[in-house]
Parts: structure tokens; sequence; C-alpha cells
């Protein structure tokens, strides 16, 4: 279902896979670009927001 690439990587590697899913859920794009917007000061978002670079 995920794919080759990933399997390979749960079946050696499973601690980083599950350090990924962590991050990327406590990190997830509406909160890094609530992050961005509560702390921002002299930086705008017109077309690119903060979690299209980070994500």
């Amino acid at each position: 279902m995920l794919g080759a690439v990933f399997e390979r990587f749960v079946e050696k590697s499973p601690l980083s896979v599950m350090v990924r899913a962590a991050l990327e859920r406590v990190l997830g794009a509406d909160r890094l670009d609530l992050w961005y917007d509560r702390t921002a000061q002299k930086q705008y978002t017109r077309d690119l927001l903060l979690s299209s670079v980070l994500t």
C-alpha cells in the first residue's frame, strides 16, 4: 500500500519511521502556518506558505 521503499524503511529502521510520523503529526502544515502567523513580524505569506517549504 505505501510502497516498497517505505516498507524497507519500516523493516530496517522502524524508529526513524516512527519519529518521522510523530514529527509530521506535531508539526503538521496547519500548525506550522498558525505558528508562523503568530510569530512573523515583517514577513508575509502571499503565495508560498511556510508549510509548503518545510513539508
